[in-house]
């Protein structure tokens, strides 16, 4: 059983389309211990098979980083994540991504409802796990992708069938 006080992992995956259009595709979100979160890692991967694996390069995200790293295929995917400010800033700096409505979401995904909450309420909310997941991947969607590389898919970790994407997702 996993101790109550374990923050949640999350996994938020991405798609952004040629057009520069970014879907928020999936959000993973449970408090799991590392063999556990490894072996949910790896499921994520077969099923979305992305391009690029955002990981939160800390003392919990590390041995994930190192066990992707242990296969081949992974090794140019797999991007370790260090965090220079806090995460007020980092989320703040780059939420002009999601004002100017680049970020859709399906309208019907069962996460939606909680990933809201915890987006709009931030910094009063009690979790800040998707936030962190959201911020380090519009930090690599500004940076690293504003040399245009369109048409990826990206898992972004943080760790402490089809559907019609059709809405805006704004604060």
């Amino acid at each position: 059983m996993v101790n109550s006080y374990y923050p949640h992992s999350v996994c938020t995956t991405w798609h952004v389309k040629h057009t520069g259009e970014v879907f928020l595709i999936h959000v993973f979100r449970k408090k799991l211990e590392y063999p556990q979160l490894f072996k949910a890692c790896k499921q994520l991967i077969e099923k979305y098979q992305p391009d690029v694996i955002l990981i939160e390069a800390s003392p919990a995200g590390r041995p994930l980083i190192q066990s992707l790293l242990e296969y081949k295929v992974l090794l140019s995917r797999v991007f370790p994540i260090t965090p220079i400010t806090d995460k007020l800033t980092r989320l703040y700096t780059h939420t002009f991504v999601l004002e100017l409505g680049l970020v859709r979401v399906d309208s019907t995904a069962t996460w939606l409802e909680d990933f809201r909450k915890e987006l709009t309420r931030f910094p009063k909310s009690k979790y800040d796990d998707q936030v962190d997941s959201v911020s380090q991947f519009l930090y690599f969607y500004h940076s690293w992708l504003g040399t245009p590389r369109w048409g990826i898919k990206v898992l972004t970790h943080n760790i402490h069938g089809q559907s019609l994407l059709n809405e805006d997702f704004s604060l």
